[in-house]
Parts: C-alpha cells; structure tokens; sequence
C-alpha cells in the first residue's frame, strides 16, 4: 500500500471517530497490553511522510517514517524497549544512505543514539523536529528537541 492510500484511509477514519488507534497484544511477560498510538501521533507522522511502516513486534508496536529531507525515525514500544515497563516510547533518528537506505544516525541535533522513555507528547516533539533537520542534521535556530519523559 502506497503513502497516499494509507494517508486517505487515514483521514476517512479520523473523520468518522475521535477514537485513538489500539489493538490488544499478548506479551512475552504472559499479560494482555493494548497498545494505542494517538490520533494525534498518527497526524503528526503521516503529514509529509514519504514511507510508513506500523507493524505488531513482540507483543508491541515499531513504527519507521521516512521524511523528505531524508531523515527518518524509528519509534518502538515492545518487551525490551527502554520504557516499556511505562508504557512509554524509544525511538532512534534514521538517514538516508547514498544506496537509498536508511541507518541510525548519531550525528544530529535531536539525539546521539537511542533514546528510550518518551512519551506520546515527547514522540510528537521528535517527529516535529526530525522534518525540521537539514541535510548536516541540525535544526533551525530557535528549534530543540527537549523530552518530558522519565529518559
């Protein structure tokens, strides 16, 4: 499924209920967790997204966005995820290589390397942020990513 058509199955959806998406999971720890990413998380990845991809991993979430300026993020919430236990988020800045892939980036204004304990406002700063860096990873002046989380 392309961008656009996941990006109006979207919209249509969020026309037609104010719920949150959720879906229960059973986890490694033997519980049943419902996991729900907010509407407003899903707005603020799918707006200007060029790639998406939200998949069930161990009883949790990962999510990976690609963005325009060739940046991207990985946001994970599963057995194992610093801030699982929370109920909280990690997630990890991508770039894309000169092949057309993407790796971890630990060079840029948002975070040197994994970042775990964030919450839901805290993923929506970062994706925020993360279409706002330039091609050396900085961001504008005036523009910082400061999390709430627990970290």
């Amino acid at each position: 499924m392309n961008i656009n058509t996941m990006r109006e199955g979207f919209n249509k959806f969020c026309t037609k209920t104010d719920m949150d998406f959720c879906w229960p999971s059973n986890a490694e720890d033997g519980y049943i967790h419902n996991h729900s990413v907010t509407k407003e998380m899903l707005t603020e990845i799918m707006d200007t997204a060029v790639d998406i991809a939200i998949v069930p991993n161990s009883g949790g979430i990962d999510m990976t966005v690609y963005y325009p300026n060739g940046y991207g993020l990985s946001i994970i919430k599963h057995p194992g995820s610093y801030g699982w236990e929370s109920d909280q988020w990690e997630a990890a800045v991508l770039k894309k290589t000169e092949k057309g892939g993407y790796d971890l980036d630990y060079c840029n204004d948002l975070c040197g390397d994994v970042i775990g304990f964030l919450t839901d406002k805290d993923v929506i700063n970062l994706i925020q942020c993360a279409k706002k860096l330039n091609n050396e990873g900085k961001l504008p002046d005036g523009v910082e990513f400061v999390p709430e989380g627990d970290m």
